[in-house]
């Protein structure tokens, strides 16, 4: 099956943790929050259709914004980037 698949995320940085959530076609795959941190690294892990789903999110955080880029693997494989 050749599936187009079609990824949306959301992340609210917030001073001590990080509000994450991951859609997969509009289904929801990740939505958690992230353990008090201050790295710049932080993964979360869900499933889809019975696949494991691992997210590496990076943070650059600078004085007046914060720009997110989120490595999205399905299966061990890298599927998509954004960038937020």
């Amino acid at each position: 099956m050749n599936e187009r698949l079609e990824f949306q995320a959301e992340v609210l940085n917030r001073p001590l943790d990080v509000e994450f959530k991951l859609f997969i076609n509009g289904n929801p795959v990740v939505q958690a929050i992230s353990e008090p941190t201050t790295r710049s690294r932080i993964a979360f892990e869900g499933l889809w259709r019975g696949q494991k789903v691992y997210v590496d999110l990076r943070r650059d955080i600078n004085v007046l914004t914060t720009s997110n880029e989120i490595d999205i693997y399905i299966s061990g494989n890298l599927v998509e980037t954004l960038r937020l």
